[in-house]
């Protein structure tokens, strides 16, 4: 999803609206994409929480936590 977002292949060309049309074209690849991811991270959530309440320390969240401060 990345290395398409980051190519060309999603610019639009021979519009009048070339930058508004490929900035609308990239927010609905976007979306496509954190559809597709947005239930594993809501699983992770979930297996957090479970070891959280049985006084196990989380593995995902503090994961997901620390490569977004590098981001």
């Amino acid at each position: 999803m990345y290395k398409v977002l980051k190519s060309d292949k999603l610019d639009v060309k021979n519009s009048p609206l070339d930058k508004l049309s490929t900035l609308a074209v990239k927010v609905l690849w976007c979306i496509k994409g954190s559809c597709e991811h947005l239930p594993h991270l809501g699983l992770g959530a979930a297996t957090d929480q479970i070891l959280d309440n049985s006084g196990q320390k989380p593995i995902f969240m503090p994961l997901l936590g620390g490569i977004l401060k590098k981001w």
